[in-house]
């Protein structure tokens, strides 16, 4: 463990990558465990470099005194960092803006190829203030032994291995299993090669592409190319070291807010009513049609749904009030009710029917 006093004195930042998020009192990076890939452990040990969390930041440090002298003789030197990530906390998943479910056989995917200026000295990995859900690409994961379904006969000049730069990758093996005129599989070892994001071309078209690891179990990986094209500065060209500060901003999950009406008492019908209404601090929303439905107990109740998604709040101390007017047949209830704010605790899976993502919440009247 590096001593704090130390970094000044002996240890700089290398690379760092920020996480932050739009709600203040969520801290990403106590969400998501990142690890070096394995390749970029043995990579870090061979140049003295050292990975920790520090702060709100993952960061690699490397010595000041003996980094530089240790890579100029590096021989077969990697050209990127992969960090894996592993997210401990599944309210991350309810809070951020990304409709991926991470399991075991796909991750979360992004890196350094593009990336946009934030000042003098950060660099984001997501062009717009918080980072899109599409610009997390999904991607398969693999092992460094798997296999692959081709539906046509293929010769091995056909087949070709690239990275997310689309650079020839060294030292994949691979053989051709023909089991009929019809049929082949592709079956591929990446022990001896240069792990992370891979793309397979055959014939010059692309076929498929994966995320090769060791790890059993991944939810996000994150690839930082030394020399990212259309960039002046390296992060590191064999000879010196480029400090680079990165950053990935998480946006607040938005969800359709649904509100199920139920009256609190039998002998009044809850489909009297025929118009309601919410108003946020003043601002009218806008509604899908009501629906009238039943619980699965039988009890008649009225699905409210927002017609614009909205974000979610992480809690429920927030200064911002909606109200909800009703209007029916019987007048049986006029006033304005102050209504529950949801959190990501009322998020629902999505709708299959319609793609839609609701957060519900269940009101009496």
């Amino acid at each position: 463990m590096i001593a704090p006093n130390s970094y000044l004195s002996k240890w700089s930042r290398w690379i760092a990558l920020k996480l932050r998020h739009r709600a203040p009192n969520v801290k990403v990076v106590d969400l998501i465990d990142f690890e070096p890939g394995e390749v970029t452990v043995d990579f870090l040990k061979r140049i003295n470099c050292v990975f920790r969390k520090h702060n709100d930041t993952y960061a690699i440090f490397m010595n000041d005194l003996q980094s530089e002298s240790m890579a100029l003789t590096l021989k077969n030197p990697t050209n990127k960092i992969n960090l894996e990530g592993l997210i401990n906390n599944k309210d991350f998943l309810l809070v951020s803006n990304t409709e991926y479910l991470a399991n075991r056989l796909k991750i979360s995917y992004i890196n350094n190829i593009k990336q946009f200026p934030i000042d003098d000295s950060f660099t984001s990995l997501n062009d717009k203030e918080y980072i899109d859900p599409e610009a997390l690409e999904t991607l398969e994961l693999m092992t460094p032994l798997c296999s692959f379904k081709v539906s046509e006969k293929i010769s091995t000049e056909e087949v070709t291995f690239f990275d997310a730069m689309l650079q020839r990758l060294e030292h994949v093996k691979f053989e051709l299993q023909n089991v009929d005129n019809k049929t082949t599989f592709l079956n591929c070892d990446f022990t001896k090669s240069n792990q992370g994001a891979c793309i397979i071309k055959i014939n010059g078209k692309e076929f498929n592409r994966f995320y090769v690891t060791n790890k059993k179990q991944l939810n996000i990986a994150v690839e930082i190319f030394f020399n990212p094209p259309g960039k002046s500065k390296t992060i590191w060209d064999g000879k010196k070291f480029e400090t680079q500060n990165m950053q990935i901003s998480f946006d607040t999950k938005t969800t359709h807010w649904q509100y199920i009406l139920i009256s609190r008492s039998e002998e009044k019908n809850i489909y009297d009513i025929n118009e309601v209404s919410f108003d946020m601090n003043g601002e009218k929303i806008q509604l899908l049609p009501l629906v009238r439905t039943e619980l699965v107990n039988g009890v008649k109740c009225i699905h409210a749904t927002f017609k614009e998604l909205k974000p979610l709040r992480i809690n429920t101390f927030n200064h911002e009030i909606l109200k909800m007017k009703i209007n029916n047949a019987k007048k049986w209830n006029q006033s304005s009710i102050r209504m529950p704010i949801p959190t990501f605790k009322n998020v629902q899976r999505i709708d299959r029917k319609s793609g839609m993502t609701y957060s519900l919440m269940y009101v009496y009247i």
